[in-house]
């Protein structure tokens, strides 16, 4: 199991958090973009890929840099996982919808030459209601599925 986080305080608090657990994780203070380029360039697939960034869009002016950091970050981690493997990714920006959402990790996984077969796909528990004149506040996603 490999972690990878850019923010040296999250990856310290991981590595704190495994070793409390006993478990047997190496985490990597690196850029999740530059990581998977070169798993995709040694062809090294992951038989289980968990992507989950940050906010990527605080106004609606990030919105374009957004959907196309999650379509990169989610291009190169589906090429990251070997056939039949379970990819799951996420997010947390309340500005692109889960519709949105879906169509990014749709058409990067078509723009990776894959199929992805969702098995589920998630949002905020019961603890994060969402109010009827707010969708920005259904700002959790999560697609599950397998890659081939």
């Amino acid at each position: 199991v490999c972690g990878i986080d850019l923010d040296e305080k999250v990856v310290a608090v991981a590595k704190a958090n495994a070793k409390l657990n006993q478990l047997p994780v190496d985490f990597v203070h690196r850029n999740a973009f530059d990581f998977l380029r070169e798993v995709v360039q040694k062809k090294d697939h992951a038989g289980l890929l968990i992507l989950d960034p940050a906010k990527m869009a605080n106004c609606k002016e990030d919105l374009p840099k957004a959907r196309r950091s999650y379509a990169d970050l989610n291009h190169l981690a589906i090429q990251s996982v070997e056939r039949g493997g379970i990819f799951a990714t996420f997010s947390c920006t309340g500005l692109v919808s889960e519709g949105e959402f879906l169509d990014i990790v749709a058409s990067s996984a078509d723009r990776a030459g894959r199929t992805i077969e969702i098995f589920h796909i998630g949002g905020p528990g019961p603890d994060h209601p969402v109010a009827s004149n707010f969708p920005e506040g259904r700002y959790l996603k999560a697609v599950f599925g397998r890659v081939f």
